[in-house]
């Protein structure tokens, strides 16, 4: 991925430290992309990147990540499923026509690349929302985009608390739900089925990707998911390609999985 390295980066000091064969073989493989696309923060002790727009250099989103922060399994940082389903929504025809003037809540926000893209492609209204320990973590970096605050607003939102739903200031069902490598912890995927119908309604377009490199279990966390559980309640799963769709865009994405979905049950919404 031409964003950076998915490895935990090093600060300059860290770097000096090591032989440059050193790097190559164990760290970064790809230390001059990492040097052009970002640089260590000192004030906020983590990494600064931008992420460009497909189709117009001029435009990108600056991106904070914490590679070395370890609490909440990784949310501060952008993993590949975010990365390939943010590129999605830049380049595949029909995300882009339905993302058009349309309210989006995404899961999981985590670095908010994929609520910025949204944004930036059309939406008339992104929901970032992630867990309340998280959330300050998705508004840093929303801030750091100003020409972004008008058409972008975090919301903590735990999965758990129907309240935290009912808090939403977005008219229920919404338009599109989004989640990026949110289905790696099979112990999480009935409160996420939950969220999901809690949010949607039969004209709502939920979009998920899934890597099956998150972890050794994920293949078998996609089936359960995506194949068992998610039909079992009547949502209508449809597999889409992302490696078709962005392979003239510089990405390497074999792992990851993205699905369509909509949720047909007659009672989809529980609001």
């Amino acid at each position: 991925f031409f964003f950076g390295s998915t490895m935990a980066p090093l600060s300059p000091a860290e770097v000096a430290a090591f032989s440059r064969e050193d790097l190559e073989e164990h760290l970064l493989t790809d230390l001059l992309k990492l040097q052009g696309l970002g640089s260590y923060h000192e004030d906020f002790d983590c990494w600064k990147r931008w992420w460009p727009c497909a189709g117009d250099t001029e435009k990108r989103i600056c991106i904070f990540e914490d590679h070395l922060n370890t609490d909440w399994e990784g949310a501060r940082i952008v993993w590949p499923a975010g990365l390939v389903l943010a590129r999605m929504f830049e380049v595949h025809s029909g995300l882009q026509q339905e993302l058009q003037g349309k309210t989006v809540v995404e899961l999981g926000a985590g670095c908010a690349l994929l609520s910025m893209t949204c944004a930036m492609q059309g939406a008339a209204k992104v929901y970032a929302t992630e867990h309340p320990n998280m959330v300050k973590w998705v508004a840093r970096n929303v801030r750091a985009n100003p020409h972004l605050k008008d058409h972008v607003v975090v919301r903590a939102l735990d999965w758990d608390d129907p309240a935290h739903f009912e808090a939403l200031p977005c008219p229920q069902p919404v338009d599109i739900v989004l989640g990026a490598d949110l289905t790696y912890d099979i112990d999480a995927h009935k409160v996420l089925l939950q969220a999901l119908q809690r949010l949607s309604g039969p004209n709502t377009t939920i979009v998920l990707s899934h890597d099956d490199a998150s972890t050794p279990a994920c293949p078998a966390y996609r089936k359960a998911f995506f194949e068992d559980l998610l039909p079992r309640h009547g949502l209508e799963v449809k597999p889409m390609n992302p490696q078709q769709t962005l392979q003239n865009s510089g990405f390497d994405s074999p792992t990851v999985h993205v699905f369509h979905i909509r949720n047909t049950a007659a009672n989809a919404c529980r609001r």
